[in-house]
């Protein structure tokens, strides 16, 4: 209903189906569980710091165009295309920073043994569309690099000229803020944004 409540929140799990809000009133503390559905987005501050994160329940698609709901992170927004990460958890540090949480695995196999890593999903969404689209991962996979410009590329394939200019290696996940600003399906022969 566009009501703003200011408080303490337990951070959402990629599943939760509701979220605890810890607020004030009368000077008591009151806590309620909120439905997802009544939630636009959770912004995140911490200490001193005036960085302000994201965090919304948005619908993905799955295998078989399947479509579920996750809480996800969002990284960068633009004005034709918005960029997300899903993690298993999220720590705000107070410098303001953002840590991703995962599970690292160990995996026996006779009498070797392998360690995988966390990966963190990448999700893109353009304007208008209805559902995140899992295009890369962050972390715990080899050839990080090319597969993200692969797949960033792949997504956003309706503007060639950004296309070409990340797959020329010029971009990575580092980036993902400034492609995200460049995406522009009606660039034509236009010039790309500022790059630097």
């Amino acid at each position: 209903n566009g009501e703003r409540k200011t408080g303490q929140i337990g951070m959402p799990r990629p599943g939760d189906k509701s979220v605890l809000f810890i607020g004030s009133e009368n000077g008591k503390n009151t806590e309620t569980y909120i439905e997802p559905e009544n939630i636009d987005r959770i912004e995140i501050g911490a200490g001193s710091s005036d960085k302000v994160h994201v965090v919304r329940r948005m619908p993905i698609r799955g295998m078989f165009n399947s479509v579920s709901d996750r809480w996800v992170l969002c990284i960068a927004e633009g004005p034709y295309v918005s960029a997300y990460i899903g993690a298993e958890g999220y720590t705000i540090n107070y410098d303001g920073t953002i840590s991703l949480a995962g599970t690292r695995q160990v995996l026996q196999t006779g009498a070797s043994t392998a360690i995988i890593n966390p990966s963190f999903t990448v999700y893109l969404i353009k304007q208008g569309d209805k559902a995140l689209v899992n295009v890369a991962l962050k972390d715990g996979v080899s050839f990080e690099g090319s597969a993200f410009r692969a797949g960033v590329s792949r997504y956003l394939a309706d503007d060639p000229k950004l296309g070409e200019y990340i797959r020329s290696e010029k971009w990575d996940f580092n980036n993902l803020g400034i492609i995200v600003r460049n995406y522009n399906p009606a660039r034509g022969n236009g010039e790309l944004l500022a790059i630097d």
